[in-house]
């Protein structure tokens, strides 16, 4: 098949894929994972109004949820190749850890929605359903994953696998096979333009989840907090009595929303490895 070709990727009525993806992440402290979620300014301002971050219907798994992506920025707006002249149209981030969240409804190893849409066109290998990716759900197996798949955050950060990786597996092994081919269209070793949400370790509430509990960073557009008529002064005032430090963009009219993300993607990577941190 094409690489320029859409894989339909299916869903299965019963049972896993022998092996899976779940049976090879090996055990790893997951509580200190950063969760990133991103939504669009206009939504941020309800989410800290309301100081709730609530679940919306999926299509994909047909249940509300709230999505989480584990300490990378991949998600991508609906609209964002859509120049606007409103800020409420571009992206707001919100980032913080998972240690009093409980167990998610599910973890899966990529983003689900992009799979399920067609995003990665023919690199899917058609026989993988979706549910032979999922990973067991818990934070411990995303953490297990990431040192299985690329050995360390910084690295599953650059979307850089682990040197030899696919050689260690069988040909007959479709879902391990299938992920690494995937995983590679994140790398920016291999493309000029990756695509993180191939290889991005999604996790999936299935209840309305609390700034308090789980945020304690964003990112957002400078003008959203102040321009030259003044401050934004209750929304300042919300984001400081909920405890969320923020860094900002300079946002400005006419552009895209994805014309934002290396820049969030650059603030996002200092804060997690510091100041120095550069893509690879």
């Amino acid at each position: 098949m094409s690489e320029d070709e859409t894989v339909k990727v299916r869903r299965r009525r019963t049972g896993k894929a022998d092996p899976p993806m779940a049976g090879r992440a090996v055990g790893a402290a997951g509580d200190g994972l950063p969760l990133i979620h991103m939504t669009a300014v206009g939504a941020a301002r309800e989410i800290v109004r309301t100081g709730s971050i609530d679940t919306r219907r999926c299509p994909v798994f047909d249940r509300d949820l709230v999505y989480f992506f584990v300490g990378r920025p991949a998600y991508r707006l609906k609209h964002g190749d859509d120049k606007s002249n409103y800020i409420s149209m571009f992206p707001c981030l919100f980032m913080g850890r998972g240690t009093t969240l409980g167990a998610p409804y599910h973890v899966y190893p990529l983003d689900t929605g992009g799979l399920m849409a067609g995003v990665f066109g023919g690199h899917p290998d058609p026989h993988v359903y979706l549910e032979d990716y999922e990973l067991e759900p818990n934070l411990a197996s995303a953490a297990g994953h990431i040192a299985w798949a690329f050995e360390d955050l910084q690295a599953y950060y650059n979307g850089d696998l682990r040197p030899g990786l696919s050689e260690t597996l069988a040909r007959w092994d479709e879902v391990g096979v299938a992920f690494t081919s995937l995983a590679r269209l994140a790398s920016r070793q291999s493309n000029t333009k990756p695509d993180l949400r191939a290889s991005t370790v999604e996790v999936a509430y299935s209840r309305p989840v609390s700034l308090k509990d789980a945020v304690d960073y964003a990112i957002l557009p400078a003008q959203y907090l102040e321009d030259q008529h003044g401050p934004n002064s209750k929304f300042i005032e919300r984001l400081t009595e909920l405890g969320i430090a923020w860094e900002v963009y300079d946002w400005q009219p006419h552009k895209t929303p994805n014309q934002y993300n290396d820049e969030i993607n650059q603030l996002v990577r200092r804060r997690l490895f510091g100041p120095k941190a550069t893509a690879e």
